[in-house]
């Protein structure tokens, strides 16, 4: 399903036609993303984007996932996720990214709305999650924006290449939800 956030932006399932796209977009960004995602040593070639969205179907076909790509005007800027369903408890954990070009123009802020929305209507989730470094000012930017409860920080919670940064946990329930 592909969903319509805006004119020029929408939200599409990550498929493994988005891989050559989706790598050079990570490979034109990689310094820019490096300061905050971990994964980028380990992301070097197309085929490892490959693997990536193969282990995403597996989850999405497990109902533990749902992944999107970010586009405008049929480019992909970005990607959007739950990284991390547990149906048992109605829980789920949003992660995100958005090329150094796009970023700071509201588009994640739109497309993580949509992605909550999703999240309570559609998913029936009781809680969903963010966690965002601690230092990451523009990523906390958005579950703030959206109305989301800031839960606590996390200490040492992630290596990044060369020391362990603390994370901060933002939360919204069902019952806080409105659109």
């Amino acid at each position: 399903m592909i969903i319509k956030i805006s004119n020029s932006l929408k939200m599409v399932p990550l498929a493994l036609s988005h891989a050559e796209e989706l790598f050079s977009l990570v490979d034109l960004n990689r310094d820019y993303l490096h300061q905050w995602m971990g994964w980028l040593d380990k992301t070097t070639a197309v085929a490892d984007v490959e693997t990536f969205i193969k282990e995403c179907d597996e989850q999405n076909e497990k109902g533990c996932g749902l992944q999107f790509v970010i586009t405008e005007e049929d480019d992909i800027c970005g990607i959007l996720n739950f990284h991390r369903i547990d149906k048992m408890h109605n829980t789920g954990e949003i992660g995100y990214w958005l090329s150094q070009s796009h970023a700071g123009r509201g588009i994640m802020n739109l497309a993580v709305k949509e992605l909550v929305r999703i999240g309570f209507r559609e998913l029936n989730l009781n809680i969903i999650e963010i966690h965002c470094a601690e230092a990451n000012v523009k990523s906390r930017a958005v579950p703030e924006r959206l109305g989301f409860t800031y839960e606590a920080t996390l200490r040492q919670r992630e290596w990044l290449y060369s020391k362990y940064v603390n994370h901060a946990i933002y939360s919204m329930l069902a019952s806080e939800y409105s659109e």
